[in-house]
């Protein structure tokens, strides 16, 4: 376990940082080696779950320095009684020394003191230690496996945004 290692609950000043962070593991590692990237990881993901569900958000930091997040909902699609992990992640030269296991305990514990009696999580098929640290350390049960399909138009108009 690395030291000086703080795990405490996410604040508006931390937005910016965690969407750094979380493109750089979700995104940016997988473009470098040439993974599919899926993921929705946006500003605006990060604004919403702060805006609606801060207390289900938590950071570690060192030395002044944000290394990891979870991010959670109070439920899962529609079901209400069960909280769903959507986000975790972890700086590159800090995994593997327990510290999403604690981002993950600080999130569990927030969903027992709601009274969620259920969490849930999704992994990358080919994600191992995501894998492993859900289901050997933390204790989840692998329950249905989804594939995620996609179809590309090639003749698709470019989206433009609104100002």
């Amino acid at each position: 376990m690395t030291q000086d290692v703080k795990i405490r609950q996410m604040t508006i000043d931390d937005i910016i940082n965690v969407y750094k962070l979380g493109k750089q593991a979700f995104i940016d590692e997988k473009k470098a080696d040439k993974s599919y990237v899926y993921s929705y990881w946006s500003l605006m993901a990060v604004a919403h779950i702060t805006q609606e569900n801060i207390e289900l958000a938590y950071v570690a930091e060192t030395n002044g320095r944000l290394i990891g997040f979870a991010l959670g909902h109070p439920q899962y699609e529609h079901i209400s009684d069960v909280g769903y992990l959507e986000w975790l992640a972890v700086s590159k030269e800090f995994r593997r020394k327990g510290i999403a296991t604690q981002l993950v305990n600080h999130l569990l514990a927030a969903y027992k003191e709601k009274g969620v009696p259920k969490v849930v999580t999704d992994v990358k098929g080919t994600n191992e230690e995501s894998s492993t640290l859900f289901q050997e350390k933390l204790g989840f049960k692998l329950k249905e496996s989804v594939n995620f399909l996609e179809l590309t138009f090639k003749s698709a108009k470019k989206r433009t945004r609104k100002k």
